[in-house]
């Protein structure tokens, strides 16, 4: 999904601006609410007001896998929820998307 946006911009809006249901996984609802309030600030957006009523994650989560390279960095909007998933976990440079 974040590939798609980051080809098709104007779709943003649409993407974050209806809550999704609950995951019923505190981590899973919380990166979501992370993501939309990301693409939101870098699309100079209003963030979903739904975003409010997620809760940061009582404590930190980084996944198994996460990247432990030196210089990667983890959003401001998942850090301040307490997920410590750095940005290229899960963004792609637009450029590469689809090589």
């Amino acid at each position: 999904m974040l590939d798609e946006l980051a080809l098709h911009p104007d779709r943003i809006p649409e993407a974050i601006y209806v809550a999704p249901p609950p995951a019923g996984e505190p981590v899973v609802d919380t990166l979501l609410a992370a993501v939309a309030e990301k693409l939101a600030d870098e699309a100079g957006l209003p963030r979903p007001t739904w975003t409010d009523q997620v809760p940061p994650l009582a404590d930190p989560y980084e996944p198994p896998t996460a990247r432990t390279v030196t210089g990667h960095h983890v959003p401001a909007q998942l850090a301040a929820r307490g997920l410590m998933i750095d940005t290229t976990s899960l963004w792609r440079d637009r450029l590469t998307i689809g090589a």
